[in-house]
């Protein structure tokens, strides 16, 4: 697990959520475009502040990766060619709603 804080200056509004963990992960790919995913997390707390609890971040370098190739094959025979998919993988985590101290 991890901690994330989101920032909102102009507010200003700082939420730091902790006890993170990802949830669901999920990427789409296609024969154009940017290969996107998205990341469902869940997390243990929330604490709002006016004033940012994780100090200055550093700037991430962002590196993309192309699509993937990919056929549909039977007893080793094309079939047909992949031009988009959809994958999802779920750790089908539970939430306990519950009242913390």
């Amino acid at each position: 697990s991890m901690s994330i804080e989101t920032g909102m200056p102009e507010v200003p509004r700082y939420a730091m959520y902790s006890g993170c963990v990802l949830d669901q992960l999920t990427w789409q790919m296609q024969r154009s475009g940017l290969l996107t995913a998205t990341a469902r997390l869940v997390a243990q707390g929330e604490t709002v502040g006016t004033t940012t609890s994780a100090g200055t971040p550093a700037a991430l370098e962002l590196k993309r990766f192309g699509h993937f190739n990919g056929a549909i094959t039977r007893n080793g025979s094309a079939l047909g060619n992949v031009v988009s998919a959809e994958i999802t993988y779920a750790n089908n985590l539970d939430r306990i709603e519950t009242i913390r101290s």
